[in-house]
């Protein structure tokens, strides 16, 4: 785990100009504390693409997804708008 001084010196080195720039350290790529955040930041609060429409065609249809850990399904109702429930 990398402590906090570190991780703002390997951030810091991806906004140099590309001539001077690193790639991040390989903690950024396979740390499941860096993933959480990800997660937090980056796709908690909008919209995320679930499935497509076409995957649940008729009234009734259900598609079970997990996205981002979450267990959800997509169904379409019976007025044929599809809803995500989780």
């Amino acid at each position: 785990m990398m402590d906090n001084a570190a991780w703002q010196d390997a951030l810091d080195t991806i906004t140099l100009p590309t001539s001077e720039a690193r790639s991040l350290p390989h903690q950024f790529y396979t740390d499941p504390d860096i993933l959480a955040l990800e997660k937090a930041a980056l796709f908690r609060d909008g919209w995320l693409l679930a499935g497509a429409e076409g995957e649940v065609p008729a009234i009734g249809d259900a598609l079970p997804v997990t996205l981002l850990g979450e267990e959800l399904i997509l169904v379409r109702g019976e007025g044929g708008a599809v809803r995500c429930l989780r």
